[in-house]
């Protein structure tokens, strides 16, 4: 079957000569599977190292699509070193060749399997923000202190934020602790009235995430994997960053090379909640059974000035015990190594609330209150 058909008219040797000729036709016509599959790799990597060293923008990010697609490994080193001459700019989206180019390296890079040092990946960072944390996440060294460098100066983007934070949360980094213990803020609602509790004002909060720009995509570029993070999983989502609040990223596959880095969902943006989660994770507790609150509700019923302060400051003070408590708990594990994290004490917020009617007298604020403690009259 699927041979050319060799007439023989002859027998004995002349058959036998027939034969050998039969199957050199055999050969030719269909060469060695395994000799052809080695052919094209090795015809594979010589096109993806040329093109890798091309200085073409474009003809570079094809090599980089070549070598993902045929798993080219050794080409890893040459692609790690491209990276490394590109000028990070200051934002995600950057509408520029080189841009895509870098896009089309470090997805290769990522589902190669790479394993980049920790201050080379942390430069990506202002550009390319998921692609860092992603190789951060399993980077050839500590990459602690790139991580901490990112947890705190991105306090405004908090699923960057989490991110970085759940990193380091499995790391139990006494770094990382000492940081979230002095960036706590305990936030307390406080109801002053007259009469029988009435409930408590409604709060809420809001976040945002970029979209990113959307152009024509350019069939002249490879279709390459754009990454983004979010705080929802659930379709296909793949876990970026373990933690009390997981961070999640996926992986799209297109030629749409500006996809926003941070998608919306499932994330809280209340960065002092996502402390308070931390704190009750790294003692081994439920968040329910956690001794600090970030959030609370409390309320006093007005008597005299004097009774009202006794009151308020019975509050703060209960509030710094249980900070106290908390931090004592850190200590004995060994997660806050020195004693001026323990006396770097969280802030505490109050706004107070007058639901008093018919009162003649305005609600004052105590002048002995702790230097930590901020407290400010509402109506």
């Amino acid at each position: 079957m699927f041979q050319r058909r060799v007439h023989c008219a002859f027998v004995g040797v002349a058959f036998a000569l027939c034969a050998g000729a039969a199957a050199v036709v055999s050969a030719q016509a269909h060469p060695d599977p395994s000799a052809v599959v080695q052919s094209q790799q090795e015809i594979s990597s010589k096109l993806a190292a040329s093109w890798l060293a091309s200085g073409d923008p474009r003809t570079v990010a094809w090599g980089a699509w070549v070598a993902l697609r045929d798993r080219r490994t050794e080409l890893i080193p040459q692609m790690i070193a491209l990276t490394k001459t590109y000028g990070i700019g200051a934002k995600p989206y950057v509408a520029t060749d080189g841009h895509k180019t870098m896009l089309a390296l470090l997805d290769a890079l990522i589902q190669l399997g790479v394993q980049m040092r920790a201050r080379d990946a942390e430069r990506l960072f202002p550009e390319f923000p998921i692609h860092s944390l992603l190789l951060l996440s399993h980077s050839s060294d500590d990459a602690t202190f790139s991580l901490l460098s990112i947890f705190e100066h991105n306090s405004e983007a908090p699923v960057v934020w989490a991110a970085a934070g759940n990193l380091l949360y499995q790391r139990q980094s006494p770094e990382f602790v000492a940081d979230i213990w002095a960036g706590l803020t305990v936030h307390i609602s406080l109801s002053v009235h007259g009469k029988e509790w009435g409930g408590f004002p409604g709060t809420g909060s809001a976040g945002s995430c970029g979209s990113g720009i959307s152009p024509p995509a350019r069939e002249i570029w490879p279709e390459i994997g754009t990454y983004a993070a979010t705080g929802f999983g659930g379709n296909g989502e793949i876990v970026l960053a373990a933690g009390p609040d997981p961070v999640y990223y996926d992986r799209v596959v297109g030629g749409n090379y500006y996809r926003g880095p941070f998608q919306c969902g499932g994330l809280a943006t209340d960065l002092d909640s996502m402390r308070e989660h931390y704190f009750a994770g790294l003692l081994g507790l439920p968040p329910e059974d956690s001794s600090i609150r970030a959030h609370s509700q409390s309320q006093i019923l007005w008597a005299t000035d004097a009774k009202y302060a006794e009151e308020l400051n019975a509050m703060v003070a209960r509030q710094e015990a249980e900070l106290e408590d908390t931090a004592k708990k850190l200590v004995k594990r060994n997660l806050l190594t020195d004693s001026l994290d323990v006396y770097h004490a969280p802030k505490i917020e109050i706004e107070i609330i007058d639901q008093r009617e018919n009162s003649s007298k305005s609600i004052f604020i105590p002048p002995d209150l702790p230097l930590n403690v901020k407290a400010e009259v509402v109506q």
